[in-house]
């Protein structure tokens, strides 16, 4: 009897442990099917939170354990990505879905030659998955081996050709190497075959040439309808709006230039935790305006300071330290301090330490932030509201304008032009907008000298110019232009003109009052549909003078072109008509 006994209790109980293990199954499917609803549409937060629950019950669950970090990559939070993805390589030998999110991973923070390494693995673990030969090319790419993934691609196609994202590799190859119309065709074919190809539809949009404005915007559309989260789309639609003159839509498309999910390292974190302007009235306020992306576009967005520096009772703002001393004497009324930078797991963090110990001792009490480009939408809204500005913006110091006038005057009469031809950046996602040196001979005409501005090292550039021309750019050893915007300043504001590309010298010329040529393939988003080169901010001063992007090897005709605007500042008017 009581053996009988015993046998019904366990039977109860295993029936019970069974009904529990049933019910937990029932939970884990339920939560797994919830989170792969959200993962689908893009609601990273939601999955997350859903796949993490999931994984609470069945730890040991690799494909669950790949998902997640999958997750947390798309989120940004790549230092939790890489300890799941540590926590799953320990526990099985990676798989082909490992080796894509360790891939995706190492992408994402710039390690393209690990990259390149885990996908030829995931290749030989399964030759059948043609995502992996996609992103073994990307990785390619990144490292600017462009014929490579060229005879690549051309090679593997064949085997998948309904592949959306090889045609889009492919096209992105030659995009880069031989010009973006001929990339067109490889765009198109890659949206023809998969028109949910988020990036192919806004790879294409930026190859249109720039009077396909509604071609531009359809595509760019079109790349936000395949993945509405897409944060490079909603970028270049910004661009192109904001290059329409289309000011208050693109604003917001313009701010997700600083999502913590962009690739190749080019999300911004700022480490403080104060409200952010939203066009609240400052009215006894005080604000801090933090600087973002490079020294020469916190120069450009500079121009929104003298409107704050009304608007509140107090502005602090940030900025690279080569530029501490000159806002302090530019915009005397704000608090100035200097920003620290640091990338880290394929981020870039901004912080002030200065600014932080302002407040830990009480002596600023900071009411809302704003990065500074993102203030644009409030001080300029609309284009009509952009105001022509005459007056220098940034002051040099009298001391070095009087001891370059003093280097310039003793080279004799003549005009003065000022010139830089490339960036110090020379990825080859930039090498088409620069020019070579030899070029500005045209410019120089019989009684100009040339005065170089390009930064770096530039001594064998000058010599081939000397070389090729017979004439010489005027350059000082003892002055490093890179580390010293001071003496950028004091030598542009003895000169009638300054030419150059699109970079941070041209904007320095811009702030300081001299007459500014840029020259530039495409036009920029800042001349905000300014149909004659003119930028609003800077008309009597400024003109930008570009070639379309289906002829990207015109730099004659721009060259050519400029020489009107040069002959102008003969005028002694320092005004460019």
């Amino acid at each position: 009897m009581a053996k009988s006994k015993s046998v019904r209790q366990k039977a109860v109980k295993a029936k019970a442990q069974k009904k529990g293990v049933a019910s937990g199954n029932r939970q884990n499917l339920r939560l797994l099917q919830e989170g792969k609803a959200a993962y689908e549409r893009e609601d990273w937060p939601t999955a997350l939170e859903l796949l993490n629950k999931a994984l609470d019950t069945d730890p040991d669950n690799i494909d669950l354990m790949t998902v997640v970090a999958d997750v947390l990559v798309r989120l940004g939070v790549r230092d939790l990505a890489i300890q799941m993805l540590e926590r799953t390589i320990a526990r099985a030998t990676p798989s082909v879905g490992v080796c894509q999110v360790m891939g995706s991973l190492a992408t994402n923070m710039g390690m393209h030659e690990i990259a390149e390494k885990v996908w030829r693995q995931a290749i030989m673990l399964d030759p059948a998955a043609p995502i992996s030969y996609v992103n073994l090319a990307s990785a390619m790419y990144s490292q600017e081996r462009l014929e490579e993934v060229i005879e690549f691609c051309q090679e593997i196609i064949p085997l998948f050709p309904e592949v959306s994202g090889l045609w889009n590799v492919l096209g992105t190859a030659v995009q880069y190497s031989r010009g973006g119309f001929q990339a067109i065709p490889f765009y198109e074919e890659a949206v023809r075959v998969g028109p949910d190809n988020a990036k192919a539809w806004s790879n294409l949009a930026a190859c249109y040439s720039q009077d396909r404005v509604e071609e531009r915007i359809h595509a760019y559309e079109q790349s936000l309808k395949a993945s509405p989260g897409y944060t490079e789309a909603h970028l270049g639609l910004g661009v192109e709006l904001l290059s329409s003159g289309h000011l208050a839509e693109g604003w917001k498309h313009y701010d997700y230039r600083l999502s913590s999910g962009r690739g190749g390292g080019q999300g911004v974190v700022f480490l403080h935790d104060f409200p952010v302007w939203r066009g609240e009235d400052l009215n006894g306020k005080t604000i801090y305006v933090a600087a973002e992306q490079g020294i020469g576009d916190e120069v450009l967005f500079s121009q929104v300071l003298p409107d704050l520096i009304k608007m509140a009772a107090q502005v602090v703002v940030s900025c690279d330290r080569r530029l501490c001393d000159i806002f302090r004497r530019s915009f005397p009324q704000a608090r100035v301090v200097q920003y620290a930078a640091e990338k880290k797991m394929g981020y870039h963090f901004r912080s002030s330490p200065e600014l932080t110990m302002l407040v830990k001792n009480g002596e600023v009490s900071v009411d809302y932030y704003i990065p500074i480009a993102s203030a644009l939408q409030y001080i300029w809204p609309t284009v009509s509201a952009i105001q022509d500005r005459t007056a220098p913006l940034f002051l040099p110091r009298e001391d070095l304008v009087q001891k370059w006038k003093e280097r310039l005057d003793a080279l004799g009469p003549g005009l003065r032009i000022g010139v830089s031809w490339r960036s110090g950046n020379m990825a080859v996602t930039r090498s088409g907008s620069y020019f070579l040196v030899e070029m500005l001979a045209e410019l120089q005409g019989g009684d100009a000298h040339l005065i170089n501005l390009q930064y770096g090292d530039v001594k064998p550039e000058l010599e081939q110019f000397r070389k090729s021309s017979g004439m010489v750019i005027h350059d000082w050893e003892d002055t490093n232009l890179r580390e010293s915007i001071e003496d950028n300043l004091a030598i542009m504001a003895n000169l009638d003109v300054v030419i150059g590309p699109n970079i941070a010298t041209q904007h320095f010329a811009m702030v300081t009052g001299v007459p500014t040529v840029w020259l530039t393939p495409g036009r920029p988003w800042w001349l905000f549909g300014a149909a004659d080169g003119h930028p609003p901010f800077y008309r009597s001063k400024g003109k930008v003078i570009g070639y379309d992007i289906e002829h990207p090897r015109s730099w004659e005709r721009i060259i050519e072109a400029a020489k009107p605007y040069v002959e102008s500042a003969r005028s002694g008017d320092r005004l460019i008509v």
